[in-house]
């Protein structure tokens, strides 16, 4: 810290000091705190042990006082750094698990849904249907990938209203109330 010299090498051992700092957990307020001990000692050191004239002294501490801060400068600029790309990772993972439990959580809801639910693309077409569905129109998951949902699962009839009722008010406003239509299953059997 007083011999120098204050180059890249010099620069870098202060950055390392700032990354185990944040790898223990010291709090920079203890190195700032620790610094500041040792310039008010170092102060005392020289006041009390000078032998020159009191200007020398006088500017003796005046070069050594911005050694004990421009130090903590150095590793207190790399500790925020460090901690909070730390931080952004851990709340990365975080909400990574989280976004997986609801995952998990949603998966399970589909799965055992005791009501039909049909997830489609913003064009309208299947993306998958839950088993219950399955079980209710007699097609699997694989054979309704992609087509459009009013046209398996409606009853031409009813189509034109479902579209009227269910599609066109999803483009302008949320849906509300309820709606009923025409299932029809593989064997073309009706269900309301």
């Amino acid at each position: 810290l007083l011999s120098g010299p204050y180059d890249e090498e010099y620069v870098g051992r202060r950055a390392a000091v700032g990354i185990k700092h944040v790898e223990i957990g010291l709090l920079q307020v203890y190195t700032c705190a620790a610094l500041a001990r040792m310039r008010s000692r170092m102060t005392s050191v020289l006041l009390h042990e000078w032998r020159g004239s009191p200007d020398d002294r006088g500017r003796a501490i005046g070069a050594r006082n911005p050694l004990p801060d421009h130090d903590p400068a150095g590793t207190t600029a790399v500790y925020e750094s460090e901690r909070r790309e730390r931080e952004k990772a851990i709340l990365a993972s975080r909400l990574e698990s989280a976004l997986q439990q609801e995952k998990d959580f949603a998966e399970s809801l589909l799965a055992h849904a005791p009501a039909a639910v049909l997830v489609l693309n913003p064009a309208g077409n299947i993306l998958r249907i839950n088993p219950f569905l399955e079980q209710l129109s007699g097609y699997t998951d694989r054979q309704v990938q992609g087509r459009g949902w009013l046209e398996v699962f409606l009853a031409p009839e009813d189509r034109l209203a479902a579209h009227a009722a269910l599609v066109e008010p999803l483009l302008t406003q949320p849906a509300r109330g309820e709606r009923t239509a025409h299932v029809i299953t593989r064997d073309d059997s009706r269900r309301t």
